[in-house]
């Protein structure tokens, strides 16, 4: 059985039941060859067609978000056996949906129907949407944290208009207290990646992922994990995780780089102690590490992203203000930059206490600045910035600034990102809203909670061009 869940967008309008379309775009009609049966997945409202076919034929479906969208699921493998599950159907609304039959560039629609589908579940947290156009099309995934939020998380993905899609309570994994920070979605189009942070560093945290359809599938878990992962090539996970070391007169909560392999072992690649000079008279915070209030935050690495084309990871670091690029494979780090570490030239305030970086195509890094609100809680504010880089110089310098709304603080997490057609997702976490940034730092798509809730680290799927 072939599960098919990743879709491109077919675009504007209703497939239209008992019709299919050819490569151009124009009409065909539907046979109606094959018997199928629509259900729900555990989800509820995510809707799955399964059928059979005679002889092994590689398919896809087509099929409406119940109002403005037509969606595709991606071309299977030829397969006698079909299952696909359809990602972004509008809760409790009507639907149409056709199979289509592939042969290089011919299409045969063989069945089409409509179909009503299901609630979101219960206890979803509300959320306001506006988009002014101009966003760049794909859904948007992120953990929702309400109330307790060790025990009432949420992860939600929204669609091209902020609508709600598709939400899972992410304690029904393992049932209890789950601490989700990061939720992802997976590489191979198969559901959601999200965390469950560690207590402490002596403590299991664990990655897992569940389907589109509801299933959940731990795929490791490790000593002290914690804040942050992101999945690389071939089943590899980059994570962080905690270690606490005496340094000097100091006890320190330092942090790793390990990555994880799709077998579920890990291996540290890099860690704070070796890497990062360490300043005695720094401002180190005790009462951050819950085990041992005794302990000093000190590296506080709270980020990492991973660029295929260099193979490079970055992270961030709050205490010193740090950026750092290291190989993805060794750990050998390429430079870091920061508040009396690195190598970098005199220009203070680029980074202050940043909490997310990414390496852009051209070399650049866009970097989201939480702000220092510990010394300046009356003014502080949050940022997203890029910055040149220029490493064998030693110059970094902001060519670019999102603040979007004026003045907004963030004080848990944040993140920003560039998505295709060149806009910048920023999540403002604990101020729970997510934008979508034009160059000019106009909102082209926002999505914002109630009060009292607040968002994690969010992923952004850009939606593929249609068609075989």
């Amino acid at each position: 059985m072939i599960a098919l869940f990743l879709f491109a967008c077919a675009g504007s309008g209703d497939p239209g039941e008992g019709e299919g379309r050819d490569s151009s775009g124009a009409s065909v009609p539907c046979d109606a060859d094959v018997d199928v049966e629509v259900s729900a997945t555990g989800m509820g409202n995510v809707p799955r067609l399964t059928w059979d076919s005679a002889e092994a034929v590689a398919t896809r479906v087509r099929f409406s978000n119940g109002a403005e969208v037509t969606r595709e699921t991606v071309l299977s493998v030829a397969t006698t056996t079909h299952d696909a599950v359809l990602v972004g159907v509008l809760p409790s609304v009507d639907f149409t949906w056709e199979i289509l039959e592939v042969d290089g560039d011919a299409e045969r629609c063989v069945a089409s129907g409509t179909a009503t589908n299901g609630p979101l579940p219960a206890g979803v947290p509300e959320v306001t949407a506006t988009v002014a156009g101009g966003a760049s099309a794909g859904l948007t995934v992120a953990p929702v944290l309400a109330g307790a939020p060790q025990t009432d998380n949420w992860l939600m993905i929204f669609d091209e208009q902020g609508r709600v899609v598709w939400a899972y309570e992410a304690s029904a994994g393992e049932g209890g207290a789950v601490f989700v920070t990061t939720a992802a979605f997976a590489n191979d189009g198969s559901g959601i990646l999200y965390n469950a942070a560690a207590v402490g560093a002596d403590s299991p945290g664990w990655i897992a992922k569940v389907s589109f359809a509801g299933e959940f599938q731990k795929l490791a878990e490790v000593n002290g994990l914690h804040t942050d992962f992101v999945e690389m090539d071939e089943g590899r996970i980059a994570s962080l995780t905690w270690e606490v070391r005496q340094v000097g007169e100091w006890r320190l909560l330092g942090d790793h780089v390990v990555v994880i392999e799709a077998d579920g072992s890990s291996r540290s690649i890099w860690n704070s102690f070796d890497s990062v000079p360490f300043v005695e008279d720094g401002d180190w915070v005790e009462g951050f590490y819950v085990p041992d209030p005794t302990v000093a935050d000190w590296s506080h690495v709270n980020s990492v992203t991973w660029n295929a084309a260099a193979n490079a990871l970055m992270i961030t670091m709050t205490a010193q203000d740090g950026v750092a690029k290291i190989n993805a494979e060794t750990g050998e780090m390429s430079w870091l930059y920061g508040d009396e570490v690195g190598a970098f030239g005199g220009s203070p305030g680029l980074t202050e206490a940043p909490h997310s970086a990414e390496l852009l195509d051209d070399g650049h890094v866009l970097v989201f600045n939480r702000g220092d609100f510990l010394h300046d809680p009356i003014n502080a504010c949050s940022w997203a910035a890029e910055l040149s880089v220029d490493a064998g110089t030693g110059a970094m310098t902001e060519v670019a600034r999102w603040e979007s709304a004026g003045c907004t603080l963030v004080t848990y997490l944040g993140s920003a990102r560039r998505l295709p057609g060149g806009t910048t997702m920023v999540d403002w976490t604990s101020a729970g809203r997510i934008d979508q940034l034009t160059a000019a730092d106009e909102a082209a798509w926002s999505v914002a909670l109630s009060a009292g809730h607040a968002f994690g680290y969010a992923d952004f799927l850009p939606l593929p061009a249609a068609g075989p």
